[in-house]
């Protein structure tokens, strides 16, 4: 068990520590002091940006009552309140703003970005979801029905304001992505348009438990944030007081005209009772368990689960993903896909969580413009207000690494691309040609528990949104079982869904495999590209899968199709890689490594015990990595995707 955490006195039952499984090594069985050491030492976030004080749009806090009489404290930015403007709103998790600004920077975090939309011609509106912030009511979970329909009621008060022209659009990045998604689900009056940027389609497969297999940095640092959040005073994730001291309380910003905050600390007195986050997850191992209510399982507290509701209510949308933050490319994908009928623009990048960085592993990235973003966001709010529509009905938009183009695709993965497949060969090699018929060919790999991708991978930038770095590879390396390709006579593009086929002989009921694509340049550097991971109890494909498109090997990682590996025998796992769009370059090579943990971020299965696997490479037992090529300059013109 972990120490009892450090937590303000007024945190109710819901906040005990977790009785830790035996999936959870001793390095994650943490205290809150531990967590909070984290988010110290790696805050991450771009820069604080300070609006022009003269350009400021006047913010006005109050409280909204919902049909079953919870109050949502908003804040309403607007630069003239007697001009009607469309209206952009934000839902986050995060607390609309605090009483007092938490490090050196604006009276309120929300300033610039309101600042930018007033610039825009758009009044902005951010809310505190119920039992968060300075919002009444307590939280069951996150992103509940009840929290659901809250979305679409605030929609429908914002068109009724005199401030407000009718014309609403949704917009958030990571949480409160999915929050601008989901006010669709109840068709509210006004709502026109939405910008989702760095969400999760899928919370169980894009972050919580890729794989089948517990994020446990997310967790137990998310899991912790919340609870913090919940408490009403988040001064521990702030360092000491010039004095030596501990910070004074930072609480949520009350609305206006509650200075002596009774009705904030009524709010407050709610949050006590709030779920403890970490304990609902580690709980949860199937997508289809509920964690004690019904809508709290995957499909239902995910995007996924909606997307009929979403179809039937088909605003223009714009979608934000990165190929290096967690799963957020895959699951835009499965999203675009899955609504054929929604006009919708994806644009993958290169960028850590919330774009704050450059990822580019191939050129040097600077903190992006927050300006830059949402001048973008109201292009396109804009070009939804046309008659014409003025955007592509349907498009993606997607950065090429190793080339640094932007090119564009009305299908994924882009037309003309081919599959190659790569066998793994004797001598760690990797060969289009499958191996001779040899019962014996197979490599023994001892797990090693301490394999990591260190603490800035794809995975840790979603907290915080720091830049995303894979540093150490060649120590790395020894830990895991590699397979090289020849040296590339010629550029090899690789554009969609990477997958593999490992025929694995383990000696326990149960496994994580983590498999890595990684590029080898001509200098010897390696630059890791994508990953993929699958907790052998999942290993059984169905043929259903899940209510929505899987560009791969489908699965439902429910509790009745989960099967147990066999000891001593083959095993068969195949499953997708995250999606990619890269060039890699002649004369460098790329490589397949495979491991039984990622330490630093993830569970491991069965427990902390000695593992040892044969991988198989025979004729019959071809282990395999599939590539999704695109065709050489001049043999065709795929570009476009048309």
């Amino acid at each position: 068990m972990a120490a009892e955490p450090d937590c303000p006195p007024s945190h109710g039952a819901g906040f005990s520590d977790p009785t830790w499984p035996d999936f959870v090594p001793a390095r994650w069985r943490l205290s809150s002091n531990g967590v909070i050491d984290l988010l110290r030492r790696n805050p991450g976030g771009r820069p604080q940006q300070f609006p022009d004080a003269a350009t400021l749009p006047r913010c006005r806090s109050v409280y909204v009552p919902m049909p079953d009489g919870v109050r949502l404290a908003v804040d309403v930015w607007t630069p003239t309140p007697d001009t009607p403007l469309p209206a952009v709103v934000n839902v986050t998790r995060y607390w609309r703003a605090s009483e007092r600004p938490v490090r050196h920077g604006p009276d309120d975090k929300n300033a610039f970005a309101a600042a930018c939309w007033a610039r825009n011609g758009f009044a902005y509106v951010v809310v505190d979801p119920r039992g968060s912030g300075a919002s009444f009511g307590t939280r069951a979970g996150e992103q509940t029905a009840a929290e659901i329909d809250d979305y679409a009621r605030i929609v429908e008060w914002v068109a009724r304001q005199k401030w407000c022209t009718g014309w609403v659009a949704g917009e958030g990045g990571s949480y409160s992505a999915n929050a601008a998604v989901m006010m669709t689900i109840g068709k509210p009056r006004g709502l026109r348009a939405l910008v989702s940027r760095f969400g999760d389609f899928s919370s169980y497969e894009g972050v919580s438990l890729p794989g089948g297999i517990h994020n446990l940095f997310v967790l137990n640092v998310w899991g912790t944030l919340t609870r913090i959040l919940d408490s009403g005073d988040i001064s521990p994730l702030i360092a000491g007081a010039a004095d030596g001291g501990p910070p004074a309380a930072v609480r949520p910003k009350a609305v206006d005209g509650d200075e002596d905050q009774r009705l904030l600390q009524a709010a407050l007195r709610d949050h006590a009772d709030n779920s403890n986050i970490l304990n609902q997850a580690l709980r949860v191992e199937f997508a289809d368990e509920t964690s004690g209510a019904p809508d709290l399982s995957r499909e239902g507290r995910s995007v996924c689960g909606h997307l009929d509701a979403i179809a039937a209510n088909p605003v223009p949308q714009y979608v934000w993903a990165s190929w290096f933050d967690a799963g957020t490319a895959d699951g835009a994908l499965s999203y675009y896909a899955s609504l054929p009928h929604v006009p919708m623009r994806v644009m993958i990048g290169a960028w850590s969580h919330m774009g704050g960085y450059s990822a580019d592993p191939y050129e040097a990235g600077a903190p992006q413009s927050g300006a830059d973003s949402i001048d973008d966001m109201a292009d396109f709010f804009r070009q939804t207000q046309a008659e014409d529509g003025g955007f592509p009905a349907r498009e993606i938009r997607y950065y090429t690494l190793g080339q640094s183009l932007w090119k564009s695709s009305e299908v994924w993965p882009p037309r003309g691309h081919e599959f190659q497949i790569w066998h793994l060969q004797p001598g760690n090699l990797l060969a289009r040609d499958p191996v001779a018929a040899q019962s014996g060919d197979s490599d023994v790999y001892a797990v090693d528990l301490t394999a990591s991708t260190g603490t800035r991978n794809r995975w840790h930038t979603q907290v915080g949104g720091g830049p995303v770095a894979y540093d150490d590879r060649d120590s790395q390396a020894a830990k895991r079982l590699i397979y090289v390709s020849p040296v590339l006579a010629d550029d090899m593009e690789i554009t969609g869904h990477p997958a593999v086929e490992i025929f694995l002989v383990p000696d326990k009921t149960d496994a994580a495999l983590f498999v890595y694509l990684e590029h080898v340049l001509a200098d010897g550097r390696v630059i890791p590209l994508s990953e993929g991971e699958l907790r052998g109890i999942h290993h059984r494909e169905s043929a259903a899968g899940p209510p929505w498109a899987v560009f791969g090997p489908r699965r439902t990682f429910h509790r009745a199709d989960a099967v147990p590996l066999k000891p001593g025998e083959v095993n068969r796992l195949a499953f997708r890689l995250l999606p990619i769009s890269v060039v890699l370059r002649r004369g460098s090579r790329f490589r397949l490594s495979i491991a039984g943990a990622d330490v630093d971020t993830f569970a491991v299965y069965p427990g902390e015990v000695a593992q040892e696997w044969r991988v198989l490479r025979t004729d019959r037992w071809a282990s395999n990595l599939r590539l999704p090529v695109m065709p050489a300059p001049g043999r065709a013109d795929s570009r476009s995707g048309k």
